[in-house]
């Protein structure tokens, strides 16, 4: 009988999230629900096999996350805030074997008071609506939750539960519309 020895290599490759920049978000101070804040990071770098990269813009408030949209290769979005002091902003960046990783902008503050008027609450809420009827439900959700946030804060009860019920009639609308149409073009 004779010993046999065998030596054998085992390469494990892994996929590293790709390298990002910072994720910065101007201005840092706004009026809620009227002020835009854009957030804007660099072209993070990744093995050619990776690409393309997606980029997932949002923020944290009040235990929530709100992701304000995501892009392919597209490094900035620009959104209204809800009314308050602290807003934790982040970008997480994906390749296409989905290794991510979650970058931190700075806390931004949309916490200026600011009383609307009528005309402007009406303006909101066609412009929800508008977002709804071109089927546009990202940013008819996004604006829907700026919108319903900031008037938490900022109006009686009775007028936002008013609110609230006219927002819920368009999206249940919308529904019916859906539920009776035999072609639809979602964005």
């Amino acid at each position: 009988r004779k010993n046999i020895t065998t030596h054998f290599e085992i390469v494990v490759e892994t996929n590293a999230p790709p390298k990002t920049l910072p994720l910065i978000v101007t201005p840092i101070n706004g009026i809620p629900m009227k002020k835009k804040f854009t957030f804007k990071t660099g072209a993070a770098k990744d093995q050619q096999s990776d690409y393309p990269l997606k980029y997932t813009f949002g923020y944290k408030i009040d235990n929530m996350t709100i992701i304000i949209g995501t892009f392919y290769e597209y490094q900035v979005a620009r959104t209204q805030l809800p009314f308050a002091d602290k807003i934790y902003t982040f970008v997480e960046v994906s390749d296409n074997n989905n290794a991510t990783v979650h970058v931190r902008g700075q806390a931004v503050n949309a916490n200026e008071k600011y009383k609307f008027d009528q005309s402007e609450i009406e303006f909101k809420l066609a412009e929800i609506e508008g977002n709804l009827k071109r089927n546009d439900y990202t940013k008819t959700l996004n604006s829907a939750v700026v919108f319903i946030l900031t008037q938490k804060k900022l109006m009686s009860d009775e007028d936002l539960k008013k609110n609230e019920e006219k927002i819920l009639e368009m999206l249940k609308n919308e529904l019916e519309s859906l539920r009776s149409s035999k072609a639809v073009t979602f964005v």
